[in-house]
């Protein structure tokens, strides 16, 4: 574990909207201290292309509202391209 914390479980919404009216998706994720709390969602059954809200929650705190989107259907032309960005932070006792 990580400096003596124990594994969490959240609460997770998936939203159509920043306010969170229209939730899609919500349920409970462990953040493992092993992997430094960080949670990773799969989940299916989202339209492509299409942006989302997420939010976690862990006994009285919420989280800041994050986003996402969805990739493109299998089936869909890409014709002006796609672009990645992948964010991560280390982890240093």
């Amino acid at each position: 574990d990580v400096l003596g914390s124990p594994d969490l479980t959240l609460r997770f919404e998936v939203a159509e909207d920043a306010g969170f009216k229209r939730i899609l998706r919500q349920g409970e994720a462990t953040a493992e201290a092993a992997f430094a709390h960080s949670v990773h969602l799969e989940l299916d059954g989202l339209a492509p292309r299409r942006w989302y809200h997420y939010r976690f929650h862990s006994a009285d705190a919420t989280s800041a509202v994050g986003r996402f989107r969805t990739a493109p259907a299998a089936d869909d032309a890409v014709a002006d391209g796609m672009r990645f960005a992948v964010a991560a932070c280390q982890h240093w006792e």
